[in-house]
């Protein structure tokens, strides 16, 4: 076959060949342009402009037009410095910048790797969200029911002292004897951070920490989305019982992951539904989006997953995604 395709140098076979060829050798010098231009280096304040069709919006500053807010999620134990800036200085340039109405922090601020140097960058930017005088709420990821030596409860401790709100259900609709590890937060008096629902004017805050995912520390994931349907449906079933729950028109959900939308979150057709954990996809060539939920704003699912602040301990790298702080507006 090399003796015809010799004597036939225009033959199909060879333009073909060059063709894999070339595409090959774009492919790989692509894939190191982003490793070099996207990894974890840089810090990017993403902005987002979205519209609430029903026109049910209300925000915290009586303003029935446009509600603006900070989303940050999966820090995982990154510096405070990236490589074009410092993330507590970029939250400075917002605050004297832009309005924020509240603040949504997802989780993973911590994970297995976290250090007391690490708890105490956590805090310089918590004080520094805390500087807005806003709504801030906060709930956990999947990492930090991976953190040694007691971080849960610094990293829990920081939040009191800043006054932010700690979304989680603490009622009896959860059976714990089930879904707990007896271990997972034993030493915490979660009743100190009580959290389950927020209603303000005619808006809904409501969240849940992210669901244990089995004793052995497998993703049982079956067991998993019933923890977070029975959390999620305990807050609900709380709010209903507010006063002035009659007045709530505007629903927002914050959350770990976006990964429960079809089996919890779409029960309460929320108007807003704020996510973290994916990073993004991590490694997304060409912008093609690995998993369900990778980044970005889902309208037919009113849902906004952040790429996150860092990475974490075991894949230390992105490529083709960006180490985001969402500011998000929403107008009615």
């Amino acid at each position: 076959m090399i003796r015809y395709f010799r004597a036939n140098p225009n033959y199909i076979g060879w333009k073909a060949f060059g063709v894999i060829l070339v595409s090959l050798g774009l492919i790989i010098a692509t894939g190191y342009v982003e490793l070099l231009t996207f990894s974890d280096r840089n810090l990017y304040v993403k902005k987002t402009t979205i519209n609430d069709s029903f026109g049910s919006l209300t925000n915290f500053a009586g303003d029935d037009e446009e509600l603006n807010l900070l989303l940050l999620s999966d820090f995982h134990n990154h510096s405070l410095d990236y490589k074009n800036t410092n993330i507590v200085g970029e939250i400075n340039k917002i605050k004297d910048e832009k309005k924020v109405d509240l603040i949504a922090i997802t989780g993973d601020f911590i994970d297995d790797g976290t250090r007391d140097d690490d708890i105490a960058d956590i805090d310089k930017v918590f004080e520094a969200l805390s500087s807005f005088s806003v709504p801030t709420f906060f709930t956990t990821g999947n990492h930090e029911r991976n953190a040694f030596g007691g971080m849960v409860e610094k990293e829990l401790a920081l939040v009191k002292k800043y006054n932010f709100t700690y979304l989680d259900y603490l009622g009896g609709n959860v059976p714990t004897d089930k879904y707990n590890n007896p271990d997972y937060y034993a030493t915490i008096d979660e009743k100190a951070y009580p959290g389950n629902y927020y209603v303000y004017g005619n808006t809904l805050i409501i969240g849940a920490k992210d669901p244990y995912l089995g004793n052995d520390g497998s993703s049982l994931y079956s067991e998993a989305k019933y923890e977070m349907y029975d959390r999620l449906s305990g807050a609900y079933e709380a709010a209903q019982k507010d006063k002035n729950f009659s007045n709530v028109k505007y629903k927002i959900l914050i959350t770990h992951k976006p990964n429960y939308y079809d089996y919890s979150y779409l029960k309460y057709d929320f108007d807003l539904i704020l996510c973290g954990h994916t990073h993004g996809g991590q490694v997304n060539v060409f912008n093609f989006r690995s998993g369900m939920f990778a980044h970005g704003y889902y309208e037919d699912k009113k849902m906004y997953v952040t790429q996150g602040l860092g990475v974490n301990n075991t894949y230390p790298f992105r490529i083709g995604t960006q180490n985001e702080l969402s500011y998000l507006t929403i107008k009615s």
